[in-house]
């Protein structure tokens, strides 16, 4: 779960810049970042502290590590599941296929121009399912299946096969996959399966 101002930026020791992904949601207690910087005037600056690498299961690593990366994100989680989606298909070493899903609201689909570029751009290795819940419904886990091409016939995923990441408030979090939890160094770690992930028979093994 990442904050409401993410990058969405691939690493590059060429660059000296960084892209970010903002919306300036209402501010609330310990909240409010993404207003700030959008009421900056240019030439205005604010402090950032760049976050280090975030393990998952023990390395930083996530291209060419698993044959299939899904990403479900929700509002501007979309940022760093993008990045994670652009290191995958940058990296020619990567065979990994990246299928992300996209949830939204209504017409309010951040970063749908460059995650439909990326599927124009590569059709064999990446697909983007949108799903939009202004009507109610905030997703099913035969949604899920379909998007993420999960059938009663798929072989039980081993560590290398398939990953499933998600991004989002914690609220978002707490419905696909249950709530976050914190470890013994207080980080935030998925707790145990629960949501509409859970209701996937297969991922339950």
């Amino acid at each position: 779960n990442l904050p409401p101002s993410s990058s969405d930026s691939v690493s590059d020791s060429n660059s000296h810049t960084i892209e970010l992904l903002v919306k300036p949601y209402p501010p609330v207690p310990s909240g409010g970042f993404g207003k700030f910087l959008c009421d900056l005037d240019v030439g205005e600056t604010a402090p950032l502290i760049i976050k280090p690498d975030r393990q998952i299961h023990g390395s930083s690593n996530v291209t060419d590590r698993w044959e299939k990366v899904c990403l479900l994100g929700g509002g501007t989680g979309i940022a760093p599941l993008l990045q994670i989606a652009r290191a995958n298909l940058q990296d020619e070493d990567s065979k990994s296929e990246v299928i992300m899903v996209s949830v939204n609201r209504g017409d309010d689909v951040l970063m749908k121009q460059e995650l439909d570029a990326l599927a124009s751009a590569h059709p064999d290795r990446f697909k983007v399912h949108y799903l939009d819940t202004s009507e109610g419904s905030r997703g099913t886990s035969e949604f899920i299946r379909g998007a993420f091409r999960i059938t009663p016939s798929t072989p039980i995923p081993q560590d290398d096969e398939l990953m499933i990441l998600i991004c989002g408030s914690d609220g978002f979090v707490d419905y696909w996959a249950g709530g976050i939890v914190r470890d013994e160094n207080n980080k935030k770690v998925q707790g145990t399966l629960r949501g509409v992930l859970a209701e996937i028979e297969e991922l339950n093994a």
